[in-house]
């Protein structure tokens, strides 16, 4: 639970506190939930909840749980760069999908997160955590590092000054092993994880660049480790971070 807001606090940050409330593992809250993880106070989060509901903002489901509504949907898919993105990518992306049949992920980094913006896949893909706006430790997936092995140095030391959580036995956590790993991704063009966040998968990941030559996005192919084959998604996954790449730069 959150600090009671204080009697300084503006109207829009209680509101950003509601919102914080949802998340991929919390679809739904009850109006108790709300004002216990937003550590508003039960009259205030009613008031504030009632008036998101009636926006659109928020939904009521039958059961009185509350999740996120159509409004902001709607509102997320007015976001200019991500929209930009994931047009220009979404061909290419669906062609990958065809020629794999396996999970296939566009995402972008958010600090020191990743976070998919597109997600293909089909009844014969393995069985994932993650989904569209999902966010992950950058360093555990194949995206998150090759994005980060692509920008400058001083980002990547950014991204090295803080822990990096292990969440499997293979998971790199130690900063100067990451930097070799830089070096391998930028020398082979491609990065891998191999069941750095989820047990049992195989990621392959290549940078998405912008006019600079900074990576703006990346795209991979994410199937179980014993179906992995290197030679064949290397070819097939950064063909296509180059065309998305031409497309997006023109």
């Amino acid at each position: 639970m959150r600090n009671s807001a204080g009697p300084g606090e503006t109207v829009a940050s209680r509101i950003i506190r509601i919102l914080e409330c949802f998340d991929g593992f919390h679809r739904t809250a009850t109006l108790t939930q709300i004002a216990e993880r937003s550590g508003l106070t039960m009259p205030t989060a009613h008031r504030l909840v009632k008036e998101l509901a009636e926006a659109g903002l928020l939904r009521r489901g039958q059961g009185g749980a509350y999740s996120m509504g159509m409004k902001m949907w709607e509102l997320g898919c007015a976001a200019p760069d991500i929209t930009r993105l994931q047009e220009g990518a979404m061909p290419y992306l669906q062609d990958l999908y065809e020629a794999t049949r396996e999970n296939v992920h566009f995402a972008i980094r958010d600090g020191h997160e990743t976070i998919y913006v597109v997600k293909l896949s089909g009844p014969t893909s393995i069985s994932l955590t993650t989904r569209v706006g999902r966010r992950l430790h950058w360093h555990t997936t194949g995206v998150g590092k090759a994005i980060v092995a692509f920008s400058d140095e001083e980002v990547q030391e950014e991204m090295l000054s803080v822990p990096l959580p292990r969440l499997s036995p293979t998971t790199i956590v130690d900063p100067e092993q990451m930097r070799l790993e830089f070096a391998r991704i930028r020398e082979s063009g491609f990065a891998l994880s191999q069941g750095e966040h989820e047990t049992g998968t195989f990621s392959l990941a290549a940078p998405v660049l912008d006019r600079s030559r900074q990576p703006v996005a990346a795209v991979a192919v994410t199937l179980p480790s014993s179906r992995a084959n290197v030679a064949q998604l290397n070819a097939a996954v950064r063909t296509v971070a180059i065309g998305i790449t031409r497309t997006l730069v023109g």
